[in-house]
């Protein structure tokens, strides 16, 4: 999902930056986060929560599944994390500012090679899961920033909160429902990963109706080109 998005949208950015177009520019770049945010957070909410299950439906192996499951949730929201800054990096392409992916790369190197090793040496192979995910909470917060000092700037609060929070914060919602609430607990294994399933998919419903742009472009979709919001 992320890649295509995000070679979807660099041309997009690079022909409205060609422009000079810095409203339409914002816009499409809070529409396009919330959009993906929609996209990845429910379904890392699904790996977070139901980890066990969709290992042992993979394998069919319940002991790799029990001693897997502490990883997939902490390399799934890393990833998510990762993803959802593909948005910023195609945005610094766009405006031709290559030296700052390199700047954060590099930093980022330096400091994800030893946390790993660190991490890993202690606790296994948790820990180099956890290092992938304290690397990328930590890309999102200093890319953001160095992104929003230089471009679009003022924005950089209001994506966190707004594009970024709602989403997240949704899915988290919906997957502590599915996690602690009773209702799938004497389900079978498969009927565990529907219920799961059915939850991502609440997930981005909720996300989708919290959005009043994805709103309006769903209904667009729904009813076709003649339809005009009011």
């Amino acid at each position: 999902f992320i890649v295509p998005v995000s070679n979807v949208l660099f041309p997009r950015f690079s022909a409205l930056v060609h422009a000079a177009d810095t409203t339409r520019l914002a816009d499409t770049y809070r529409v396009s986060t919330r959009l993906l945010g929609a996209i990845v957070f429910p379904a890392a909410m699904l790996l977070a929560v139901f980890p066990g299950e969709i290992i042992q439906a993979i394998t069919g192996d319940s002991e790799t599944a029990r001693n897997a499951s502490a990883v997939l949730p902490l390399l799934a929201i890393g990833t998510a994390l990762h993803g959802i800054m593909h948005i910023p990096y195609a945005l610094q392409l766009a405006h031709g500012m290559t030296r700052l992916p390199l700047f954060v790369n590099t930093l980022l190197i330096l400091v994800v090679l030893p946390l790993t090793v660190t991490l890993a040496w202690l606790y296994g192979a948790v820990g180099g899961a956890a290092a992938w995910l304290a690397m990328n909470a930590f890309y999102f917060v200093l890319g953001t920033w160095i992104t929003h000092r230089h471009l679009l700037k003022r924005m950089g609060l209001a994506w966190v909160t707004r594009e970024v929070g709602v989403p997240f914060a949704v899915s988290a919602l919906v997957g502590s429902a599915a996690k602690y609430l009773p209702w799938g607990s004497d389900l079978s294994l498969f009927g565990r990963l529907a219920y799961g399933v059915g939850h991502a998919l609440l997930a981005v419903v909720l996300i989708i109706i919290a959005s009043p742009r994805l709103r309006t472009i769903a209904v667009q979709r729904s009813l076709g080109p003649t339809f005009r919001p009011h």
